[in-house]
């Protein structure tokens, strides 16, 4: 896993590895959850409003993207977590698993509201 980050830019920071990109800086890191480790990445400034998903777009498009190739390649699951009220409540709590492979690839439709929002607008231009 670490090798795919560093193919695409993302640079070593203590237990972290992070890429900046436009006014936003997308870090993976390993997490301890469920009984298991996962990827997580997260995005810095956090998305604290529906209207900060277009500041976050290319950095979240990266995250999604890069999340998406390392749980096909390694048979993982995928999930994003949101912290917006209107997101958490339209999926009926904060995560969502976009893709848990080889069963589930990745499900468009379990991103958050406000990035199905701002991809379908930006694909439809």
């Amino acid at each position: 896993m670490t090798a795919m980050l560093l193919q695409v830019g993302f640079v070593p920071l203590g237990s972290a590895w992070v890429k900046e990109i436009e006014a936003a800086k997308v870090t993976a890191a390993y997490e301890q959850r469920d009984g298991g480790m996962i990827l997580a990445f997260s995005l810095m400034p956090n998305i604290t409003s529906m209207g900060d998903h277009v500041r976050a777009a290319t950095a979240a498009s990266l995250a999604f993207k890069v999340g998406d190739r390392i749980a096909e390649r390694f048979e993982v699951s995928l999930i994003h977590d949101s912290n917006i009220a209107l997101c958490r409540d339209e999926r009926g709590g904060p995560q969502g698993l976009l893709a848990a492979y080889p069963d589930i690839p990745f499900r468009f439709d379990a991103l958050c509201l406000g990035f199905r929002q701002l991809f379908s607008a930006s694909h439809e231009k």
